[in-house]
């Protein structure tokens, strides 16, 4: 038979859950929208923030920005050899500038 205090830390165990649940969507989200805004992994960011709470959203402070694409452009990595560069949006094959490859872009 349950007596009312296993009932009660039932669901203070619920409540806590819920709470704890609300507060790493809420890390992630800020982490996603910090890294976002530093041209960063959104994805990437939103795990660490979701998994680290706090400490998440101050590693996406504390990151460096990432390089952006001029403003008609975007930029691209290579398949092979994971240099960056930025091409045309509408462009969609693009020769590597350091290892030649030709590679396709998905639009």
């Amino acid at each position: 038979m349950l007596a009312y205090s296993d009932f009660l830390d039932s669901q203070a165990f619920g409540v806590g859950l819920t709470v704890g649940l609300a507060v790493a969507f809420a890390c992630g989200f800020a982490s996603l929208f910090i890294a976002g805004r530093k041209h960063r992994s959104t994805l990437a960011f939103f795990i660490i923030g979701f998994l680290l709470g706090p400490l998440g959203m101050l590693v996406a402070v504390l990151v460096a920005p990432g390089e952006s694409a001029s403003e008609g452009m975007r930029a691209v990595i290579c398949r092979r050899c994971n240099a960056r560069q930025n091409i045309e949006i509408s462009e969609t094959q693009y020769e590597c500038w350091q290892c030649k490859l030709s590679n396709s872009v998905g639009s």
